[in-house]
């Protein structure tokens, strides 16, 4: 067998995560660390020298082992996702030339208990705002400076498309067409989700975040900003032009992360005497909010697909469950007359959407804003 250095082997799974699968920075350095963390137990013994007995001695190791980061017990899911990712480098290389000896029947070792699973996918209910809480929030944010705009801009387009909060933080002004109320997510430029490019139309749930959000796409264009510099430029170019100084197009540069978007709206949340709600929370409580509407099933096929989801059982599985309160008042009126939407129907629907024009989703999302107000 071809002696090849852990380090050669770790250098072209990284190739192989960036090039042939397309991955994000964050998630190729998730799996490396996992590999990291294997090969400092085993002493870093050769990659291609993969013993069972190694590995189930790991699995005990990382179950004893406190977080490096929390310094209490691993989590069930760093716990089963350290394990997939291990797992994903072993069968990759069982794959390669080099790696034609290896031990396949301990790749399988990696695998987690099924009780270890359950508790990796079982979570804490997430706490979502009701809708007039977001609406209430957002309605009491000042507006008396550019960053003060700037910030109900971002909670305004937030409740207009819920867009996640990363893909947000680097939009450019040209992604923005208000003559037809979309916002172009093109994953070239924008941090999108999985490398995705969509269109997401303006749902009209809360007129106010629409009004606002146009006022401050003028105010951009009135200060010359370029298609392409930031749809919500740093609070140093804006203090900037607020004082009177005049920046160049291309002088306004994107915010590289989402941490800002994050605080603008949980200081929205918690000024009107809410919880400490994050962004992500925003996509949930208007699925929730437009379930409660009763959409026809053509209008949850859009909502689902301004969502960026390319299976529509995403937004019924992860957005779309209803909290307690909620649940029980649906039970209690099961038997009630009530719209239902049958398979078929959604099937049937979700073919025709797929063979038609984009612009049939706009059309879908103001009718469901025209029944909601």
């Amino acid at each position: 067998m071809t002696f090849i250095p852990n380090d050669e082997l770790r250098h072209e799974w990284r190739r192989e995560l960036q090039q042939a699968r397309g991955l994000r920075r964050s998630t190729i350095d998730a799996k490396l660390a996992a590999l990291t963390a294997f090969e400092t137990f085993t002493a870093n013994r050769s990659f291609l020298k993969l013993d069972r007995e190694h590995v189930a001695a790991f699995k005990e190791h990382m179950l004893a082992s406190p977080s490096p980061v929390t310094g209490q017990r691993l989590s069930p899911s760093t716990f089963v996702h350290s394990l997939d990712h291990c797992a994903d480098f072993f069968r990759w290389l069982s794959e390669q030339k080099a790696g034609r000896t290896l031990d396949r029947g301990a790749i399988s070792w990696f695998n987690a208990s099924r009780a270890d699973k359950d508790r990796a996918r079982a979570v804490e209910p997430r706490t979502v705002p009701a809708f007039e809480e977001a609406r209430s929030a957002f309605l009491v944010m000042p507006a008396g400076t550019l960053v003060e705009r700037r910030n109900r801009a971002v909670f305004a387009l937030l409740l207009l498309t819920a867009i996640r909060a990363d893909a947000l933080a680097s939009l450019p002004l040209g992604a923005i067409d208000l003559e037809k109320s979309r916002v172009w997510q093109d994953h070239r430029i924008v941090r999108t989700k999985g490398g995705k490019s969509f269109t997401a139309f303006f749902l009209r749930l809360v007129p106010e975040a629409l009004a606002a959000f146009e006022d401050w796409i003028h105010e951009l264009r009135d200060f010359g900003l370029s298609a392409s510099d930031a749809l919500f430029p740093r609070d140093t170019e804006l203090v900037r032009l607020e004082g009177g100084h005049r920046l160049p197009p291309g002088s306004f540069p994107r915010w590289r992360g989402s941490s800002q978007v994050r605080d603008i709206v949980r200081k929205a949340f918690t000024a009107a005497g809410f919880h400490a709600h994050a962004p992500h929370v925003i996509r949930h409580m208007l699925a929730r909010h437009v379930f409660s509407l009763r959409p026809a099933a053509e209008e949850i096929i859009a909502l689902s697909m301004n969502f960026g989801h390319e299976h529509i059982e995403t937004t019924f599985e992860s957005y779309a469950k209803p909290d307690e309160a909620r649940r029980a008042e649906l039970i209690a009126g099961i038997g009630r007359d009530s719209q239902t939407v049958s398979t078929a129907d959604l099937e049937k629907l979700a073919l025709r959407l797929i063979q038609s024009d984009p612009e049939k989703a706009a059309s879908l999302m103001a009718d469901l804003a025209r029944r909601a107000g």
